[in-house]
């Protein structure tokens, strides 16, 4: 379990930063999305961008706390319709948690960092944090500060619960301990 590896390496003074990426999937910037894509293959890159670009939504779908962008395109033009669109990937597509990430962790190579879809785990320094919250921003990703905390000796993470004082791992009705070789199946 790559959480348990970066606790136990962890310095003295560093804290275990435990986060959520707000609207992380509709609000990374399309541009991030496609140059990360493009880092791994073209054809990914340009189902991404399809994906991305022609992927349209009914007001039912919008949300509020979604920052919307207005696109009027060719075609859109001569019906005088105009499409409204989320900046991001859309919410709820199999794609969508995977061109994210590889986006964000395009800019961001920090060895320190777990991230799973958009929970993640920080183990470092508030220097480390900071650094790491300046180039989620640069992608388009924002950091809930209501979901944003330093966890103690006890913590979930993923629905289970990890324990650092006893070195153990709980999950609904059982436990393993950390240094089990059955925890890395």
């Amino acid at each position: 379990m790559d959480v348990i590896t970066k606790i136990d390496q962890r310095k003295e003074d560093d804290c275990i930063y435990e986060f959520d990426l707000k609207g992380f999937f509709n609000s990374v910037n399309r541009h991030s999305i496609h140059e990360a894509a493009l880092r791994y293959s073209m054809l990914l890159a340009n189902c991404v961008r399809n994906v991305v670009d022609y992927t349209r939504y009914t007001f039912e779908e919008l949300r509020v706390e979604t920052e919307l962008i207005k696109v009027d395109y060719q075609h859109w033009k001569a019906k005088n319709k105009q499409s409204i669109y989320r900046s991001g990937m859309p919410q709820g597509l199999p794609l969508s948690p995977l061109a994210a990430t590889i986006a964000l962790e395009n800019k961001i190579e920090m060895p320190e960092l777990t991230l799973y879809a958009d929970d993640g785990i920080l183990v470092g320094g508030k220097d480390k944090f900071k650094e790491f919250v300046k180039k989620s921003i640069e992608v388009g990703a924002e950091i809930a500060p209501e979901k944003t905390r330093i966890v103690g000796n006890t913590f979930k993470f993923l629905g289970v619960t990890i324990n650092i004082k006893d070195r153990i791992v709980l999950s609904e009705d059982s436990w393993i301990s950390w240094d089990d070789s059955k925890l890395e199946d």
